[in-house]
């Protein structure tokens, strides 16, 4: 979904679970395609560090899409349920609030302090869609 979405895979032999997850994805990208197509894109941090992420943050600073990895070893930081990897966020408005889900974050906090995202073995990859309240 970074910049565009496509599917590099012969859908003709998944299986009916495996097309139901993609239509999902498909969805989902649909939701959030016109930010990542016009918005301004910022990268944090590097591929070549434990964290990797993307943001894409809509004209009017409404809304946000954050699609981030963990390029590193799954076995240390960010992985402790005490410690979620912070990914900080530009060009977003710290006198407002934005919302991901139930929880609420300050324009200021997620600039400052960062997004929260927690790794797992299993769980190594998150699309996050802030959104001023």
């Amino acid at each position: 979904m970074a910049g565009v979405l496509g599917i590099g895979a012969d859908i003709r032999h998944w299986t009916p679970e495996q097309r139901t997850e993609a239509a999902s994805w498909i969805a989902r990208y649909k939701e959030i395609r016109d930010v990542i197509m016009h918005g301004t894109v910022q990268l944090i941090g590097d591929p070549g560090r434990p964290r990797c992420a993307v943001q894409y943050t809509a004209a009017g600073r409404d809304s946000v899409v954050v699609l981030a990895w963990h390029t590193g070893r799954l076995n240390g930081t960010g992985l402790l349920p005490s410690r979620p990897v912070r990914l900080p966020l530009a060009g977003i408005d710290p006198a407002s609030v934005y919302r991901h889900g139930e929880q609420r974050y300050s324009g200021s906090h997620l600039t400052a302090v960062g997004l929260p995202v927690q790794w797992t073995a299993e769980h190594d990859a998150e699309l996050v869609v802030p959104r001023r309240v």
